[in-house]
């Protein structure tokens, strides 16, 4: 019965280092949230400039082994008459 007769100034502390809490966890929560938003858009940039150096590299590299001028068959008769010869021989 003697604790019912106490003063309330205790329960008015004990609210507001309840609510602190709570602000710091939210606030923190926030915080990593923030954080992982921005880790994903940074490892998604990286990658997309990844795949396109990728793709200029491939294209140099293709470049330089496709010949660019369209062979014609006058091109190839200069080296006289063709002939088949089966694989077998």
């Amino acid at each position: 019965m003697l604790a019912l007769n106490k003063p309330t100034t205790c329960r008015g502390a004990i609210l507001i280092e309840v609510l602190g809490a709570a602000f710091f966890f939210i606030a923190t929560a926030a915080l990593l949230l923030h954080c992982q938003t921005n880790i994903a858009l940074q490892l998604h940039a990286i990658e997309q400039e990844e795949k396109l150096q990728q793709h200029q590299q491939d294209k140099k590299q293709k470049a330089s082994v496709e010949t660019f001028y369209e062979q014609q068959w006058q091109d190839i008769s200069r080296f006289g008459n063709l002939t088949v010869k089966s694989a077998q021989q």
